[in-house]
C-alpha cells in the first residue's frame, strides 16, 4: 500500500500578475463559483486563490497526473466548518481517473503570506 505526498510551493506574486493579465475567466476556468465566492470575500484575495491553485496543482500530482489546468474546474476546495480545507473532486474526474469519491480521501494542508504560498496533499490509501 503506497502513500503519496506531493508539496507545492509557489510565488503569489507570479500568480496574481497572471490573473490580472488573464482576468475574470481565467479565474471562472479554475475555481468553482463557491471557491471565487470565498476568496472574494477575503481581504487578501490572490493569496486564497494562490493557494487553491497550488493546492489543485498538488492534487493533481499526487494522482499522477499532469497538472492540467483544464482538469481544475472539475476539483474544489472546500473548508469544513473547523476551517480545516478538504478536496472535493466531480463524479466524471473520479470516473476517468479512478478515484474514490470520499472527502477523506486526500489529507490538505494549505498555508499562505504575502509572497509565497504552500500546499501538502497526501492521498490516503
Amino acid at each position: 500500500m503506497t502513500i503519496r505526498h506531493q508539496v507545492e510551493f509557489i510565488r503569489l506574486e507570479s500568480f496574481k500578475k497572471l490573473a490580472g493579465k488573464c482576468g475574470e475567466p481565467f479565474l471562472r476556468r479554475l475555481f468553482t463559483p463557491s471557491e471565487r465566492r470565498y476568496c472574494d470575500s477575503q481581504r487578501l484575495r490572490h493569496e486564497n486563490y494562490g493557494a487553491r491553485y497550488a493546492a489543485k496543482k498538488a492534487v493533481l500530482k499526487v494522482l499522477g497526473l499532469k497538472a492540467d489546468e483544464k482538469l481544475f474546474g472539475q476539483m474544489e476546495i472546500r473548508r469544513r466548518p473547523n476551517g480545516q480545507p478538504y478536496v472535493r473532486l466531480s463524479p466524471g474526474f473520479c470516473r476517468k481517473h479512478g478515484v474514490r469519491p470520499s472527502e477523506d480521501t486526500f489529507q490538505i494542508s494549505l498555508a499562505h503570506e504575502r509572497e509565497y504560498a504552500v500546499v501538502a496533499v497526501v492521498r490516503n490509501p
